[in-house]
């Protein structure tokens, strides 16, 4: 069968018009509409929405962004997306991935954006990723003659070309009515507390990160890396401290971890948790070996610099971890659109962006400010403000990533005037570059063990 039985039940029982396109299986209706050559504006979206009252199916076309705070000023609710988990249960004959904009067959209430009525011919999933349905703007209107009649809770007319998609939340106003800040992981706490205490050393440092075995075997793993040039064994903590990275070196690699360690989000994607520890850890390499190429002068601790690369992107982790069916989303349309800056499709979608949020909770637990200076301006080109030697080499080093395809959201043009302010060199920059990638296999299996 090419749809599921309810839908096909519910099309017949109405006795409306419509063809069908039958397609290779697909894995997003933007893949559908490509395979059956028909604009985005013309293919029709449903959203799986839920609150404490129930759910409800927003149809809208896949050229617009759903705004989900008109929908619930229109409404008077509090809906917020579905978890997808929610639209296998409500949907069980369906393909979560190709919702039919239809909630009568399956006992959930529908909202339909009106303009879509008005369309000489449309098309919707249902319910198969290996088919659409095409019937006319009118017909569709009857076929929805039990859903609620909606207007400007999607934005962007129907018809026209554009390339929104997605609901659309406000993300920080929602972070701001937590009652309750995320809690300071455990370990990071113990770190800070040795960093605080004059009188401590490597002795008192090992002792802690020696704690957490896993900790212990990425900071061994990190002091054997080609790049330091060792050629002795390394057989402890201490040792590694000792010998190879210093007091300071191994503090921030241990904080920077146990900070973003506990937080958990989808494994997948371009957004995902294998790509954020792979990115992370090599931004934080690259940036550490950029810094010691600076002047004296300009040169900051290679371990603050570490740290900084290691947590430039934790607005992700925090967003993922807190927010996980708005993450799903924007995961899904960051792979959607590899072309599109990632930034952008935050502002579309949740009118913020990782940056805002990570130095949000990194200022509240008072974490150094050169690092929180770097998670809020690392894409910024211009700025030189405070700290900025900080966010400047983490934004070459994410430049020079996107030469290999590690970095998120990069260009691959090195900006002269950042390489100036900076006392760097391309030739230099290409170099570190260079010898970062010599330890590519202890970095990749480093990235592995955090992301799982």
């Amino acid at each position: 069968m090419r749809f599921p039985l309810h839908v096909e039940q519910w099309l017949e029982d109405r006795n409306i018009p419509y063809e069908v396109l039958v397609h290779p299986q697909v894995d997003t209706p933007r893949d559908a509409a490509a395979h059956g050559y028909i604009p985005l504006a013309r293919l029709v979206h449903a959203v799986l929405l839920e609150d404490r009252r129930g759910p409800l199916l927003a149809v809208l076309a896949a050229n617009q962004q759903l705004d989900l705070h008109a929908l619930n000023r229109q409404l008077q609710r509090d809906l917020e997306l579905a978890a997808p988990e929610r639209a296998r249960i409500l949907f069980p004959d369906c393909d979560p991935r190709a919702l039919p904009p239809l909630g009568e067959p399956y006992g959930v209430k529908a909202i339909v954006d009106e303009r879509l009525y008005r369309l000489a011919e449309l098309y919707f999933q249902p319910g198969a990723g290996t088919a659409l349905v095409q019937m006319s703007g009118h017909d569709f209107e009857v076929l929805m003659d039990d859903a609620w009649r909606g207007f400007d809770f999607a934005s962007g007319d129907p018809g026209e070309a554009s390339d929104n998609s997605g609901p659309q939340v406000d993300l920080m106003r929602r972070l701001q009515q937590i009652d309750q800040l995320p809690a300071m992981p455990a370990m990071a706490q113990r770190i800070l507390q040795v960093r605080a205490n004059p009188y401590a050393g490597a002795r008192e440092l090992a002792q802690v990160v020696e704690l957490d075995p896993s900790l212990a075997a990425q900071v061994m793993r990190y002091a054997r890396a080609p790049f330091f040039g060792y050629p002795g064994p390394i057989d402890s903590v201490q040792d590694a401290i000792a010998r190879v990275l210093g007091y300071d070196m191994v503090m921030n690699i241990t904080l920077g971890i146990a900070t973003g360690a506990p937080f958990r989000i989808q494994a997948g994607g371009r957004l995902g948790m294998t790509a954020f520890w792979r990115h992370a850890v090599y931004c934080a390499a690259l940036t550490q070996n950029l810094a010691k190429a600076l002047p004296l002068s300009r040169r900051p601790p290679a371990g603050l610099a570490y740290l900084a690369g290691l947590l430039h992107n934790f607005g992700f982790l925090l967003m993922g971890h807190l927010f996980e069916t708005e993450y799903f989303w924007l995961n899904k349309q960051a792979d959607r659109h590899p072309d599109l800056s990632i930034t952008r499709l935050e502002h579309q979608m949740l009118r913020t962006d990782h940056t805002e949020l990570g130095a949000w909770l990194l200022q509240a637990w008072q974490l150094p400010a050169e690092v929180v200076a770097a998670v809020r301006h690392h894409h910024e080109v211009d700025y030189r403000g405070d700290h900025s030697v900080y966010p400047n080499l983490v934004l070459v080093a994410n430049r020079l990533l996107a030469r290999d395809g590690t970095a998120v959201d990069a260009s691959p043009e090195l900006p002269e005037a950042v390489l100036a302010d900076l006392a760097v060199s391309h030739d230099q920059s290409e170099i570190v570059l260079e010898a970062v990638r010599q330890g590519q296999s202890g970095l990749d299996t480093m990235a592995r063990q955090l992301a799982a």
